[in-house]
C-alpha cells in the first residue's frame, strides 16, 4: 500500500504575504538590471529606442515586473531586436535578460532570505 502525504498552505499567512511582497519588490530591482544592460546593448542612432527602454511593476494579478522597449517615436524596437527582410537582427533585450539572469536570481534570493528572517 502506498502512502500519500498532503500539505496545505495558507498563502495569507503573514510569512507568505511578506515573501510575496519581497519577491514583487525584488523583481522590479531585477528588471531595472535588465533595463540597464539593454540600454548599454541597444544600437543607438538618434537615441529614441534607448530612451524608450523602461522597467516597471506589472499590473497583472500575479505581479512581477516588465521591461519594455518601444514608443511612438521608437516604434521599430521589434524590428531591431528580430530584424526584417532587409535588416539583420541586432538583439538587445534578450541578451540583456540572459546577461542579468544570475544577478536577478541573486536579487530575488536575497529578498526571500531577508523576508523569512
Amino acid at each position: 500500500m502506498a502512502f500519500k502525504t498532503a500539505v496545505s498552505l495558507d498563502w495569507n499567512e503573514p510569512l507568505f504575504v511578506g515573501m510575496n511582497d519581497a519577491v514583487q519588490d525584488a523583481s522590479l530591482v531585477a528588471a531595472k538590471e535588465v533595463e540597464s544592460i539593454a540600454r548599454a546593448l541597444v544600437p543607438v542612432d538618434e537615441g529614441d529606442l534607448k530612451a524608450s527602454i523602461k522597467a516597471f511593476k506589472s499590473k497583472f494579478k500575479d505581479g512581477g515586473a516588465i521591461v519594455l522597449a518601444g514608443s511612438k517615436k521608437a516604434f521599430y524596437a521589434h524590428m531591431v531586436e528580430y530584424g526584417t527582410v532587409v535588416m539583420a537582427p541586432k538583439p538587445f533585450l534578450r541578451p540583456a535578460l540572459m546577461k542579468s539572469k544570475n544577478a536577478s536570481v541573486k536579487i530575488i534570493q536575497a529578498a526571500l532570505i531577508k523576508a523569512t528572517k
